[in-house]
């Protein structure tokens, strides 16, 4: 055990058994599993870059709607106790699957070990640095994107849990409020935050709101000082409807989100853009689970999102991540040493330059 300001560490020698049992009790499965990580790595790898140069020209031509990264500070940029549950997965099986790729390969194991820094869990398994070098180009690559290909395979696992067992299952019947403006119509007559708009009378006639474009075809026979009745799944409220900021129409004072839109949503987009799967959330969708169900799924969601997140991240050729290792084995072989450090350390410092512009630059303007 070491023990330092802000920072605990375990290590053992004993779990690199247990990788090793693993590793050979089903070599046929981890031989395919490395090799198909040496294809989803450099698929990976391409997709983050050409991300980061959208990003680059978003930042020219629209720098205000730029977004490259999301920081993870769990209780800060994500719900505490389930980001902290996400990250738990996130680094063990990353690290697993280091080791079991490295013994496959027969590649010494060191250590094994675990720890907490602040309050974000890390892991970590050591290959024998010798072991490394000594071992193929090919080999190094292997275990380099073995640790995202783990991140991604349970990230696309547990997107299958939620398409096949939680999506399904969701209420989408009604227009769900995500927010309500302080002092709009809506705050006076009550409406809240997770209410579901079910039906809206307005002008003697009842309108069934399944959807957003239902909601906007409503309020677009509206005008400022109507009275309009909405029915939610908490209750009826009447209003009197102010004046929009923007359009010659009523104004209601509220943002919503269409749950049918998540309902239809292809499981490829999701697991592209998984800051989608996070909008299946109880103020959401208040009438399709009960409340332990709710925290299992928020579990799962990021789970996922961290997975998918931090594995795609992992990938991007930046020096110190497996990233940058594997796009330095590939310049070793097109270049010598010395134009290849180059090479990598102008890849290295393009990329983070982006990263730290989407941080920064959108807040500019």
């Amino acid at each position: 055990m070491e023990i330092a300001p802000f920072q605990i560490i375990l290590r053992t020698k004993k779990l690199t058994n247990l990788i090793d049992a693993i590793a050979q009790g089903a070599r046929p499965f981890w031989r395919l599993f490395a090799y198909v990580g040496v294809v989803v790595a450099a698929s990976a790898m391409i997709l983050t870059v050409t991300n980061f140069i959208f990003v680059g020209r978003m930042l020219l031509d629209k720098p205000s709607e730029a977004t490259g990264v999301t920081l993870v500070i769990p209780g800060v940029t994500l719900p505490l106790i389930y980001s902290l549950v996400g990250l738990v997965t996130v680094v063990f099986v990353h690290e697993f699957a280091h080791g079991i790729i490295a013994r496959l390969n027969n590649i010494p194991l060191k250590s094994v070990g675990a720890g907490i820094f602040a309050i974000l869990p890390f892991a970590f398994v050591e290959p024998d640095e010798e072991g490394m070098k000594d071992t193929t180009p090919s080999s190094r690559v292997q275990v380099y994107a073995a640790g995202s290909m783990a991140n991604l395979t349970l990230a696309l696992v547990v997107l299958g849990i939620l398409f096949v067992a939680v999506i399904p299952q969701l209420s989408i019947a009604g227009l769900s409020i995500g927010d309500v403006e302080g002092g709009s119509p809506a705050e006076i007559a009550g409406l809240e935050k997770g209410m579901v708009i079910e039906f809206i009378t307005f002008n003697g006639e009842t309108y069934k709101i399944g959807s957003y474009d239902d909601f906007v075809n409503v309020m677009d026979k509206t005008h400022s000082g109507d009275p309009m009745t909405i029915m939610t799944n908490k209750g009826t409220y009447d209003i009197l409807l102010s004046e929009n900021p923007q359009k010659d129409i009523g104004f209601v004072g509220v943002t919503t989100y269409d749950r049918s839109m998540l309902t239809s949503i292809n499981p490829l987009v999701a697991f592209l853009y998984p800051p989608i799967i996070l909008g299946i959330d109880a103020a959401v969708f208040p009438d399709s689970f009960s409340s332990p169900i709710w925290i299992i799924i928020n579990c799962l969601k990021y789970i996922f999102f961290l997975n998918v997140g931090i594995g795609l991240f992992n990938m991007l050729p930046i020096g110190p991540i497996d990233g940058g290792r594997i796009f330095k084995e590939f310049t070793d072989k097109l270049f010598n040493k010395r134009v290849s450090r180059v090479v990598s350390l102008g890849m290295s410092l393009s990329i983070v330059l982006l990263i730290v512009a989407s941080l920064v630059v959108p807040t500019l303007f």
